[in-house]
């Protein structure tokens, strides 16, 4: 199992590219509990890649049909850890939000605006960590929300 990567996976170099082209600054989470993904640090949002196999996807886990036992606890292992490292953040005042492999690999883009939509600020922080820096947007302009209305000229 030392051949598959734990980090740097190529769906979260695609949530990470599509986050950034959507407005948002992720960085890596490797120094928190639990050791998210990616983090969005203006949010204090933390967020998990979990891959279909390694994480037990509703729609695509297939057991293995040799060394099952093995795999089974495995798999609770997983599961259990995943539980630990999301209590660990809220504990210290993170938001957490997990993105299936599938979902990055069906439209990146719309994970990382659902991502977005997950994290948007409520009162108190400001939505400047979620305006829109990508390719064809303004520099002022919101990202999520309604658009602002212009004031007329008078």
């Amino acid at each position: 199992m030392a051949r598959f990567r734990s980090e740097g996976t190529a769906p979260e170099r695609e949530l990470c590219r599509a986050l950034i082209h959507v407005g948002a600054s992720p960085r890596s989470g490797r120094h928190l509990p639990g050791r998210p993904d990616l983090i969005i640090p203006g949010a204090r949002a933390a967020v998990f890649v979990h891959g279909c196999f390694w994480h037990g996807c509703s729609d695509h886990y297939r057991r293995p049909r040799f060394n099952r036992k093995y795999w089974d606890a495995k798999l609770a292992r997983n599961l259990a850890r995943d539980a630990r490292a999301v209590e660990d953040l809220r504990s210290t005042g993170w938001r957490v939000v997990v993105v299936w492999e599938c979902a990055v690999s069906r439209d990146a883009e719309d994970a990382a605006l659902r991502v977005l939509s997950a994290v948007r600020p409520r009162r108190g922080i400001s939505e400047i960590s979620l305006r829109g820096r990508g390719p064809g947007r303004r520099p002022g302009q919101l990202l999520l929300g309604e658009p602002r209305a212009r004031k007329r000229r008078t």
